[in-house]
């Protein structure tokens, strides 16, 4: 894979949201090179990678939406007839390098004489400590409860975290070699006591004993999933806010956000958005037909 050469500089690029149109004509060209870098490298050479390397190929696109411009400037840049084509490829490579970084992760913990220190060093941590301590902050969870998460993946970062909070969960996923990598990084760490991994879609929650319930950013497919889990709400009355994560302003290149009619029967309470290169934000919502 070629190596990617970059640095798009906030300084460079600080103050020009004055004039969107220029702004656009300055970030413009990194997405498209990007573009251009990516298409000529296959998805599936990013298992050759170290995660160093990973992280290196990643670095532009991370720089490119965090970028410090407002919502209106995100959503032209976005929809730039030169850029919008081009998103679907870039949002499958970020998914695509996400997954790939987890399972490194996951192969090093399980590897490590130390796994919490393996699990320590990954870069991407303090973003998930501070989307866990954002929810835990909002949803005060008592000890006999716990918390369910729909999509946890290979290494269930969230659960893992908040166990370190006395946090108890359950995560769900539909991918059985997740699921098989997941139980193994839980019982290297051994968390087994506070954590649990169960093979499944949103359909399998209906039989799980949980108080509150996170969808993941990458959990797919959404209307499906959150059509469900209206049913499960209405029949369960868990005693806290569903939330789920998404992508929005000029972090929204990364992946597609939630869009409202897939959330449809759900009324928003609330949306955070953790300080700092933190790639989520978190939606809080309950049934449009609750209190």
């Amino acid at each position: 894979m070629r190596k990617p050469v970059h640095r798009l500089s906030e300084e460079a690029f600080r103050g020009c949201c004055l004039d969107c149109q220029k702004s656009l004509e300055i970030v413009r060209p990194y997405i498209i090179g990007f573009y251009e870098r990516i298409r000529e490298s296959p998805i599936e050479g990013l298992r050759k990678l170290s995660l160093e390397e990973l992280f290196e190929y990643y670095r532009l696109l991370d720089d490119i939406a965090h970028l410090p411009i407002g919502e209106r400037l995100a959503g032209m840049i976005l929809q730039d007839g030169e850029i919008s084509g081009h998103l679907p490829t870039i949002r499958a490579y970020y998914k695509a390098f996400l997954i790939t970084a987890e399972k490194k992760l996951a192969e090093g913990i399980l590897r490590a004489e130390d796994p919490w220190g393996e699990l320590e060093a990954f870069r991407l941590l303090p973003r998930y400590e501070a989307l866990v301590k954002a929810y835990l902050r909002e949803v005060r969870l008592r000890k006999d409860e716990t918390l369910a998460f729909l999509g946890s993946g290979p290494v269930p970062f969230t659960l893992l975290l908040g166990a370190r909070y006395g946090v108890k969960g359950i995560g769900v996923d539909v991918d059985p070699e997740a699921v098989r990598t997941s139980r193994a990084v839980v019982a290297k760490l051994g968390l087994q006591q506070m954590v649990r991994i169960v093979e499944g879609d949103e359909g399998t929650l209906e039989d799980l004993p949980w108080d509150a319930l996170l969808v993941a950013a990458l959990a797919e497919p959404k209307e499906r999933i959150f059509r469900k889990l209206r049913e499960i709400w209405a029949s369960k009355r868990p005693p806290h806010p569903l939330c789920y994560r998404t992508y929005t302003g000029m972090r929204a290149i990364l992946y597609e956000p939630v869009r409202e009619e897939q959330v449809k029967g759900f009324r928003k309470l609330k949306e955070l958005r953790p300080p700092g290169r933190v790639n989520n934000t978190l939606v809080f919502v309950v049934p449009a037909d609750g209190p």
